[in-house]
């Protein structure tokens, strides 16, 4: 019979673990093998897939925003087919060149490290992100209390490790240059990421996890927290 619970060197020779399509419960009881399917029968461009995001615009739609070599494209609907959006953008092709994204107020944005960061309306078309941010480049996005903030980003050429750029309130393609916070400068590696948790944004360095707990109007003027 079915015994889903040993290992194969223990189980006897009249029994099996798993049946095909079956997924057997161990207190008892089956239900049928998920499956899957290719959602695209071709692929988005010739190279490595650095990006994928499921964004939820207010309107209840859902979109696909990809990244593969030098492409940026869109999937509505899940229709199979990658519209391609690059136009102008300038997308550096690498494996390593990984999109990180987020959204605020129906626009999407994408950051990869390297190069200037993109912004998707609503409307599905791609730009240069607006608002001439402070930074060139930045690592990731990620929003908090209604603002947009931009981990480890290059300012004038220079790389800012610690430094988190955030937006205007509900706004992530509207700044101001005094905008920001550097996260425990020169301490625990460069930031790598961040989370939002219950009512702290939580920042992960190399070697350490900070919080922040974010209160625009006691943000000094020279970035300090």
């Amino acid at each position: 019979g079915m015994v889903p619970i040993l290992s194969n060197t223990r189980i006897s020779k009249n029994a099996c673990r798993q049946a095909k399509n079956v997924n057997l419960f161990p207190v008892g009881g089956f239900s049928r093998r998920s499956g899957y399917t290719k959602l695209n029968s071709s692929a988005q461009a010739a190279g490595i897939q650095t990006g994928l995001y499921d964004a939820a615009f207010s309107s209840g739609t859902n979109v696909l925003v990809g990244t593969c070599a030098t492409k940026i494209g869109t999937m509505d609907s899940l229709d199979g087919t990658w519209d391609d959006k690059t136009g102008a953008l300038v997308i550096t092709a690498g494996q390593n060149n990984l999109f990180s994204f987020a959204i605020l107020n129906d626009v999407v944005v994408c950051c990869n490290d390297v190069d200037t960061c993109i912004q998707i309306n609503s409307a599905l078309t791609a730009a240069v992100l607006a608002g001439s941010p402070a930074f060139s480049s930045a690592l990731f996005p990620v929003e908090y209390r209604g603002y947009m903030f931009y981990g480890n980003t290059v300012e004038s050429a220079t790389r800012q490790p610690d430094r988190l750029r955030f937006s205007a309130n509900g706004a992530p393609n509207s700044f101001t240059s005094t905008d920001f916070i550097d996260v425990h400068k020169k301490q625990g590696g460069q930031l790598r990421g961040a989370c939002v948790h219950k009512d702290r944004l939580l920042c992960f360095k190399e070697q350490n996890t900070y919080e922040v707990v974010f209160q625009p109007t006691r943000v000094a003027t020279d970035g300090t927290a």
